[in-house]
């Protein structure tokens, strides 16, 4: 068909097939698609029947892995079969997202060169395949390893950092991919052939429909997806009140719909009952707050925070193996010691910018990666410069994950950011972590060329205790046996067979990261930086090895994930003492202005711990493959979790987590469920409710 091509609708044959059509089917053509053939898509009546043909195999594809993991039984109990019904219904909301856009392009398509559009049919195909399992087979996967199916803001991560995800997708799941991709392959090798052959296998019907005047397939197709829409709309408020029956538990196309309608149909703050409004503090300007702040003293501040590293996980704290952290130890004798230290969150992305910030990181409803940094943030690389410190960052992670770097320097300014990025450019993979002994002697580097006629504020962040906690081949390994190459080692799975070896090869990294503490603290010593400096330690977040059924972090509000420690080695140790109140992550600011004799900002939603207990609750949330957020009223804690449910925790009385102790205590129950509801409904009425003009003029509640 070597013919020049227009949008004149004079063409008479399709281009996928070469059928010739008759001036009978060319009217035909012209009376139902007259808008199309205007634009010169002669053969769409061809192609839209294929299309149809295609959805159809989509849905009946999800129909019958709905009914597989039915039969199977697989997270089927307490469900009945009206659950099964109403979670199949509401499945096509998402094929519906996939299936417009390829029918759309194939449409397009239709007005190239017969063999492009062969090749763009098939590629399309086999890239909607391809769109539409990959998750669902995440999905399954992550159902197998975790019990719950991934989440939107899961596919989120995957999505905007897919070069630094892929490597790690590929060594755990490469020959399942690779499995996906031929399957996807010969689907789009199948539709180009439908596509080839379909006018001429349907001719005869074509013809039969002409002559008895029956040729609404496409409004038969049309009123099946109107049907559709008026029983999931049916379906939608009683989804809603069996709460995650439905929505979350039983297939991954019916969870990803419900979420996404959820976010339509409902207002992003929670319902509670007669909210608590917290009145909101008028924004300063730096020049005000440091009107009444000048410090008392400006010793050299340095802040280390390591990753991923449980209370209980250190020699001080009563771990078995005292030898593990001699360093760390040491310092804590000498230190104000809380090892009831609680995060704003179980993964690194909103604990650390938490920290930095002095504020909890439950803004939005969904997973936040800072795209729109429109409130205030005030961190003390901001304060200090102000009172005469230099400012120096140093990370041995890439802090451009998950948008973090834009947190930090958004509105902000650090005087001297070093990460991995800044060692080894922009080479993104899995673990582009540094070498912590590189970091260290970095900030030793910067620390020699200082001004020295100026106090140094530090903070360091190192990382060998980060999944998979691998070290160089030529270091110290005391703890045995720990290689994991020879089973199935993934951050949320693994063999729990070989639980003996994954912790050896954590606690070596605990080691590890332990000698690099203690190389810097005999550095400081040797250069008289020691005694008359404020340092702090702490941890992101805790690591976990399935105390509590889960492994690595980002999953619950179990106390193996959210509580660390926190040591405050005080100017010449003014204050050596272990404390059991708790305490969290972002009363760290408020207290190293305690600490310098400053008083804390009122952007801060953190609290000075040093002179005594903090006041008010601690809140937390996980806003990872599962969402959760919870309360802490030591030792009472509260969580609710869209797998474990509602549950109040008394940490003291049951370690384990496992008792429910709402029906014992409901006083207690209902107090921290509504402190919890309160301050969800005020976070989301400040970041999402509330106007850019009340955002400039005032500060985050305080609590």
């Amino acid at each position: 068909m070597d013919q020049t091509w227009s949008l004149q609708p004079s063409a008479d044959s399709c281009v996928i097939c070469g059928h010739k059509f008759k001036p009978l089917e060319m009217a035909e053509i012209s009376e139902r698609f007259h808008f199309i053939c205007a634009a010169g898509f002669p053969n769409v009546r061809c192609m839209s029947r294929t299309i149809k043909t295609f959805q159809l195999w989509f849905f009946l594809f999800i129909s019958a892995a709905v009914l597989t993991i039915a039969v199977a039984g697989v997270n089927s109990s307490g469900k009945t079969p009206l659950h099964y019904v109403i979670a199949l219904l509401l499945q096509w909301p998402l094929l519906l997202l996939i299936a417009l856009p390829h029918s759309l392009l194939n449409l397009l398509f239709a007005r190239l060169r017969p063999r492009t559009s062969r090749a763009a049919v098939g590629v399309t195909a086999a890239l909607a395949t391809f769109a539409f399992i990959t998750p669902y087979a995440a999905s399954i996967i992550s159902q197998a390893e975790l019990g719950t199916f991934i989440s939107w803001d899961a596919f989120k991560v995957a999505f905007t950092d897919f070069r630094q995800v892929l490597p790690d997708v590929l060594r755990g799941y490469g020959i399942k991919l690779l499995l996906i991709v031929l399957f996807s392959i010969g689907t789009g090798v199948v539709f180009t052939r439908l596509c080839s052959n379909d006018w001429t296998r349907s001719e005869a019907g074509s013809k039969r429909r002409q002559r008895s005047g029956k040729t609404g397939s496409t409004r038969t197709f049309v009123m099946v997806l109107v049907g559709l829409s008026l029983l999931t709309a049916v379906c939608i408020p009683y989804t809603f009140a069996t709460g995650n029956e439905i929505s979350e538990k039983i297939f991954p196309p019916t969870s990803v719909s419900v979420s996404l309608l959820r976010g339509i149909l409902r207002n992003p703050c929670k319902e509670v009952s007669e909210p608590v409004d917290i009145p909101l503090e008028r924004q300063v300007t730096m020049e005000e707050y440091l009107a009444g702040a000048q410090p008392a003293a400006t010793p050299n501040v340095f802040i280390i925070m390591l990753e991923a590293i449980s209370s209980d996980h250190l020699g001080f704290t009563g771990y078995f193996r005292q030898d593990i952290t001699p360093n760390i130890d040491r310092i804590a004798r000498e230190s104000l010691f809380f090892p009831n230290s609680y995060v704003a969150a179980n993964h690194s992305n909103y604990s650390q910018t938490s920290f930095h910030s002095s504020q909890y990181a439950r803004r939005r409803p969904r997973l936040d990666r800072f795209e729109e940094i429109n409130y205030p943030k005030v961190l003390l690389f901001d304060i200090l410069p102000h009172v005469g410190y230099q400012t120096a960052f140093f990370s041995a992670q890439n802090e451009d994950w998950q948008g973090m770097s834009r947190f930090l320097l958004t509105h902000s300014t650090i005087e001297h950011f070093f990460h991995s990025k800044t060692e080894l450019g922009d080479h993104i993979g899995s673990e582009v972590k540094l070498d912590d002994a590189l970091v260290r002697q970095r900030a030793q580097e910067y620390i020699s060329g200082r001004n020295p006629g100026k106090p140094i504020f530090l903070y360091m962040n190192l990382q060998k205790t980060h999944f998979p906690y691998e070290l160089q081949e030529e270091a110290e390994k005391p703890y045995l046996p720990w290689e994991t190459d020879h089973f199935d080692f993934q951050y949320f799975h693994y063999d729990r067979r070989y639980q003996d070896n994954v912790r050896n090869k954590y606690d070596n990294a605990l080691h590890y990261v332990d000698k690099q503490v203690g190389a810097f603290i005999d550095w400081l010593k040797a250069n008289n930086l020691y005694d008359n400096s404020l340092i702090v330690i702490a941890a992101d977040h805790g690591e976990a090895f399935y105390e509590k059924g889960y492994a690595a972090h980002g999953t619950s509000l179990f106390e193996d994930q959210i509580c660390t420690f926190t040591l405050f080695k005080l100017p010449n140790s003014a204050k050596k003492e272990v404390r059991g109140d708790a305490m969290g992550l972002i009363d760290i600011n408020p207290s190293v202005l305690e600490a310098l004799g400053m008083p804390s900002h009122p952007a801060f939603q953190g609290k000075p711990v040093l002179a005594g207990p903090r006041e008010g609750f601690i809140y937390m949330t996980s806003q990872g493959l599962i969402k959760a957020d919870g309360v802490i009223d030591y030792p009472w804690k509260y969580i609710d979790s869209s797998k474990e449910g509602k549950r109040l925790i008394n940490i003291e009385a049951d370690p384990t987590e496992q008792e429910d102790f709402s029906k014992k205590h409901p006083a207690k129950r209902r107090e921290l469920e509504t402190a919890l509801n309160n301050y969800i409904h005020n976070q989301m009425q400040y970041y999402m409710e509330a106007s850019q003009n009340e955002r400039d003029r005032f500060y985050a509640p305080q609590y």
